[in-house]
C-alpha cells in the first residue's frame, strides 16, 4: 500500500492511528518541513521509524506489517544531523537573548510559563527571543540547564556566567540584617537604603526589627534564634494561627500598636471577630478606613487569605489603600478542625 515514508506519513496525519498530541505535532511539523524544503534530518528519520514501531498493535489491525514499513525509503533527501544541531545555545545579539534548542515538549512548557513571559517564539530565526536582562538572562539559561545536559554559550553569555562564578558562595542578595561575633550588620544593603537607616541602633530589640522590615530588611536567622516574637516582629507580612491569637495579643503590647484594623474578609466572619474583639481588646480596633489618619502605628489584620500588592498597602473592600502608618499586615489562619454531623 506504501511505497515511500512520505505516504506513511500522510496516513499518519490522516486520522486512521490514534495518536498522542506529541506525536501528531511531530508527524504534522515533518511532514510541513518535507513539502517545503523536501529535506529531513538523519535524528528525525529515527525518531520517524521509533513512532512506526510504538504504533505497531494499531497498524496490524489495520492490516500493515509493521516490519515492512521500517523498510521504506525517503523520496526526500536526508541529511545527517550534526552533532551541533543536538545540544541547546544561548546567545546574546543586538541586546536580544536567543534560545536554540533541539525539540523539547516539556522545555516548551516550561519556557512559556518563565514569569512575565520574556521569551517569545521567533518563527523565522526559529528559535526564543528575549529582551537582554539579567532576570530573563537567568531564568533562560536555568530553563535551558533543567532539560538540556548539553548547552552552548556564546561568549558574551560565557563571559557573563564567568563573572558570576566569583559570587556563587554569596549568601545575602538582599539586605539582610546579621549577627556576627555579637555585632549587628546589614549585608546586601545598597547606597539609597544606607541613608535612610544609617542612624538606626542596630539590634535584636523586636521593636528595632519591626522598623528595618518597613523598608524591606531582612531578618537572618542568626538575629532571630527560633525566637516567636522576633519573627513576627521581623516579616512585614506574616501569619498566626486563630489557636495562638493570645501570643499575638502579647506581640501586638510588645510592638506597641495602637490600632488593629479589621480586612473585609475578618469583618464578615463573626465568630472570628468576636475572638478578635475578646483577646485582643486591649487597644482601639477599627473596620473604618477615615480611622487610619488618626493613629501611628497600625496592624492589618485579614482572616485566610490576603493579596498582597506593595509595602503599606491593604486591600479593602475590593480597593488598594496605601498607608505608610500600616507597619504589618498579619493574616489569621485557622488550622481548627470542622466537626461533620
Amino acid at each position: 500500500m506504501f511505497t515511500t515514508n512520505e505516504g506513511l506519513l500522510k496516513y499518519f496525519t490522516a486520522g486512521y492511528i490514534h495518536l498522542s498530541k506529541k506525536d501528531y505535532n511531530f508527524f504534522s511539523n515533518l511532514d510541513n518541513i518535507i513539502t517545503d524544503k523536501k529535506v529531513i534530518t538523519s535524528n528525525q528519520s529515527k525518531l520517524f521509524n521509533k513512532l512506526v514501531f510504538k504504533y505497531k498493535r494499531q497498524l496490524t489491525k489495520e492490516g500493515h506489517n509493521v516490519e515492512e514499513l521500517a523498510k521504506l525509503d525517503w523520496q526526500s533527501f536526508v541529511i545527517t544531523s550534526e552533532p551541533e544541531f543536538l545540544r541547546a545555545k544561548i546567545s546574546i545579539k543586538n541586546d536580544k537573548i536567543e534560545i536554540r534548542s533541539p525539540f523539547n515538549s516539556k522545555f516548551i512548557t516550561a519556557v512559556k510559563s518563565i514569569d512575565l513571559q520574556p521569551y517569545i517564539w521567533n518563527k523565522e530565526k526559529k528559535c526564543y527571543t528575549g529582551d537582554f536582562s539579567t532576570y530573563n538572562l537567568q531564568n533562560g539559561v536555568n530553563c535551558v540547564n533543567k532539560f538540556y545536559n548539553d548547552v552552548d554559550y556564546d561568549t558574551t553569555v560565557s563571559n557573563l556566567l564567568d563573572n558570576l562564578k566569583h559570587y556563587q558562595d554569596t549568601k545575602y542578595w538582599n539586605p539582610t540584617l546579621v549577627k556576627l561575633d555579637n555585632s549587628f550588620y546589614i549585608l546586601g544593603i545598597n547606597e539609597s537604603l544606607f541613608e535612610v537607616v544609617k542612624n538606626f541602633e542596630l539590634s535584636d530589640d523586636p521593636i528595632t526589627l519591626l522598623h528595618l522590615s518597613q523598608y524591606g530588611i531582612s531578618i537572618d536567622d542568626s538575629v532571630i534564634q527560633g525566637n516567636d516574637l522576633l519573627h513576627f516582629a521581623s516579616h512585614f507580612y506574616t501569619h498566626v494561627d486563630i489557636d495562638n491569637i493570645k501570643d499575638l495579643s502579647y506581640w501586638i503590647s510588645i510592638l506597641n500598636f495602637d490600632l488593629i484594623f479589621l480586612g473585609s474578609s475578618t469583618i464578615y466572619n463573626k465568630s472570628i471577630t468576636e475572638d478578635i474583639k475578646l483577646k485582643l481588646g486591649q487597644i482601639p480596633i477599627s473596620r473604618s478606613v477615615q480611622d487610619l489618619d488618626l493613629y501611628n502605628n497600625i496592624l492589618y489584620l485579614n482572616y485566610n487569605s490576603y493579596k498582597r500588592y506593595s509595602s503599606s498597602s491593604i486591600l479593602h473592600s475590593g480597593k488598594e489603600i496605601v498607608h505608610k502608618k500600616i507597619t504589618k499586615v498579619v493574616t489569621l489562619t485557622n488550622s481548627r478542625p470542622i466537626c461533620v454531623k
